[in-house]
């Protein structure tokens, strides 16, 4: 019988990421910078934690919002990736 062995990627994290998009009132889609690891995106509006579902969806680098941030809003993202 073989053995099985997992092998762990390196992972690098992602602090206060400003993804692109424009900021302005009607715009719902931002790209990150780099594919996120599943389960480690953190998006921030204006200081407050957002929810996935709730408040935004993701596929692959691209970040949904449901509502889109007020003009002069602060939207950044925490997140890990593989490197």
């Amino acid at each position: 019988a073989g053995s099985t062995v997992t092998v762990k990627l390196p992972r690098a994290p992602i602090y206060s990421e400003g993804a692109t998009g424009l900021i302005n009132s009607a715009n719902v889609t931002y790209v990150l910078a780099n594919t996120p690891i599943a389960g480690t995106v953190r998006p921030y509006l204006d200081g407050q934690r957002m929810v996935v579902t709730t408040d935004w969806t993701i596929a692959s680098a691209t970040v949904t919002l449901v509502e889109a941030p007020a003009t002069g809003s602060n939207l950044i993202f925490d997140y890990e990736y593989t490197v």
